[in-house]
């Protein structure tokens, strides 16, 4: 597959090999008055690209603890904020030449891939983000690539390495009102002429494809980084197919006689519930808008709309000028690095390595403080110590400096080893506490693996992204149901399970009298039962002490001595399940109708 890969993008591509991202004086001369039109008038386009440099530079600090809700949740992923997006990103990279790729963190759930550009007026370093669970492309700070000659590369990374070279003509929205962003790649000879295209799909997670625009045939995927996952893949070899959307695309040549009969099932629908389960692509920002230009109530039934023809108006006002791109410039770029920037490998090895570097100063100077005063005294056991740990810190510091000159995003694993062993060596009581701790989870993980391989894998949930989040543990049969609740409790685990109904047992730990936590705990209880299909299920939670199994009784069933009543809901409860499989990259469980 490379061999077949690199052949194909080697048809056009005939920059140096050897030296790939150097065009050579006369060819940027030849080129020089070359100029892709730009949506944005010339002075707003050099504000766009003087903005971004605060972000190229990384002079921006950000809230490294954004919280997970609101990167999920935010309407920038839709299509007309999205459209915005793109048309600031485009003035950056237009013209830019692609240098290659760094897959970084691929075996996390906060996996990454930058790409790495060059601009064309500056000759700056450019660099982009690609995230499969939040924002699909996002700017970051910018990072030296490291090729071919100077590391092994990643699948991934190798089949976008054919790249190499070619410039950016083009990063648009192809699809109307669809979240799918498209960066068109030519060679600096005829910049008119799209030779390869990355089209980044954006649903419930985001995709990356690789496109040779010759016959519309995939050559790469995110989907799978490494090679052995090529045979999971559904997209690489086969043409191009965006998947058509269930709801309608708004169109702007839409008749108001097609308008009125898309909302013939939802007349006694709300006006924003009806528009979005209509239509594709629309956020609240645009419905808002559009009922306050009609001066429509967005909460009232959809046939209480008083003048249906101006609002069908309005909504064709609008629809046209997303199209055409019409509205003043916001500065998204700078909105999408708030909230998304701080994922980024770069941003958090520089903000690491400073950490780190501060951490390893101030306790050297405080070892050698103590080092004075035990030799002062003459203990020379204690000196002994301390001065091992020197040696240790002095190590780590040559090695932190190294990553803070190659700036190399690979090496962030690393330097999150080098600052939990400094952590550690800053206190021993610590360090042996640590080393217990790490023994104990150890053993724990051990007892769960030999469980889960007798009965399948038990699903385990986190409440939130904290690390003492409260966790859920849900058996899915007879046999998990076991498992979970008498072998893996613990004292102190709360136990859920519907009431008189088939069901999954639920234990909640490190809940430390959280109601919030408990009703999430029951909504999934609720969910994992026979009774589902309900707006409203009876859940008992009991103190793991109560649970208690009888002898001779059948598999999965208990004795609970003493246990209140709550109410779960299904729905909610099918959302837990659903976040949690995109979270672990799994297929997604069918939500509840209630």
């Amino acid at each position: 597959m490379i061999s077949r890969v690199l052949c194909r993008l080697s048809r056009y591509h005939f920059i140096s090999h050897k030296y790939p991202t150097y065009l050579g004086v006369n060819s940027i001369r030849k080129f020089s008055d070359f100029k892709l039109k730009s949506q944005f008038p010339a002075e707003i386009a050099e504000k766009i690209v003087n903005n971004f440099e605060n972000i190229r530079n990384d002079a921006i600090t950000l809230n490294t603890n954004q919280d997970s809700f609101l990167r999920k949740n935010l309407n920038l992923r839709s299509y007309p904020t999205l459209r915005k997006y793109i048309r600031e990103l485009n003035t950056v990279l237009r013209n830019a030449t692609f240098v290659g790729c760094t897959v970084v963190e691929k075996n996390k759930s906060m996996d990454n891939a930058i790409l790495h550009f060059r601009g064309y007026e500056r000759g700056e370093s450019v660099c982009v983000c690609f995230n499969p669970n939040y924002f699909p492309l996002y700017p970051t700070c910018s990072s030296p690539y490291r090729g071919l000659t100077e590391r092994s590369l990643d699948y991934f990374e190798h089949i976008l390495s054919g790249l190499t070279g070619l410039r950016v003509s083009g990063v648009h929205t192809p699809y109307p009102f669809r979240s799918v962003i498209q960066i068109d790649f030519a060679d600096s000879t005829n910049m008119d002429k799209v030779l390869y295209k990355i089209i980044v799909v954006s649903e419930r997670t985001n995709k990356m494809l690789l496109v040779d625009n010759i016959d519309q045939i995939v050559l790469g995927s995110s989907e799978c980084l490494l090679e052995d996952e090529l045979k999971d893949n559904e997209d690489i070899g086969k043409k191009l197919q965006i998947k058509e959307p269930n709801k309608l695309i708004p169109r702007a040549d839409e008749t108001f006689k097609e308008f009125i009969t898309n909302f013939k099932s939802y007349n006694n629908t709300s006006v924003i519930k009806a528009l979005m389960s209509v239509y594709e692509g629309l956020d609240y920002n645009f419905i808002s808008a559009l009922c306050n230009e009609s001066e429509v109530d967005p909460g009232s039934y959809f046939y209480k709309i008083p003048d249906v023809n101006l609002f069908y108006e309005q909504f064709i006002k609008k629809v046209k000028s997303i199209l055409e791109n019409d509205g003043q410039y916001e500065d998204v770029i700078r909105q999408v690095y708030d909230i998304y920037g701080s994922l980024s490998p770069s941003y958090r090895l520089n903000r690491l390595i400073e950490k780190t570097l501060d951490m390893a100063k101030d306790l050297k100077q405080r070892l050698e403080a103590s080092a004075a005063v035990s030799e002062k005294e003459g203990n020379e056991e204690k000196l002994a110590v301390i001065n091992e740990k020197l040696e240790g810190i002095e190590d780590y510091q040559i090695a932190i400096q190294n990553i803070n000159i190659s700036r190399d995003p690979k090496k962030l694993e690393n330097l999150e080893d080098f600052h939990e062993q400094i952590l550690m060596i800053s206190d021993l009581i610590a360090y042996k506490a640590a080393a217990k701790k790490r023994k104990i989870q150890e053993a724990k993980e051990t007892k769960v693996k030999k469980k889960t391989t007798k009965v399948g894998k038990i699903m385990n949930i986190s409440i939130n992204d904290r690390e003492d989040s409260p966790v859920l543990i849900v058996g899915k049969n007879a046999k998990q149901n076991e498992v979970v609740t008498h072998e893996l409790r613990k004292k102190g685990d709360l136990w859920l399970h519907t009431r008189d109904c088939p069901g999954a047992h639920v234990i909640l730990r490190n809940y430390e009298n959280d109601d919030h936590s408990v009703q999430i705990a029951a909504d999934v209880a609720s969910f994992m039962s026979k009774n589902k299909q309900l707006s409203n299920v009876e859940v008992i939670v009991a103190n793991i002490e109560k649970v208690r199994k009888e002898k001779h009784s059948l598999l999965g069933a208990v004795l609970v001595e003493e246990f209140k009543t709550v109410i779960g809901n299904p729905e909610r409860g099918a959302k837990v399940i659903n976040d949690h499989k995109v979270k672990t990259q799994a297929s997604l469980v069918p939500t509840s109708k209630s």
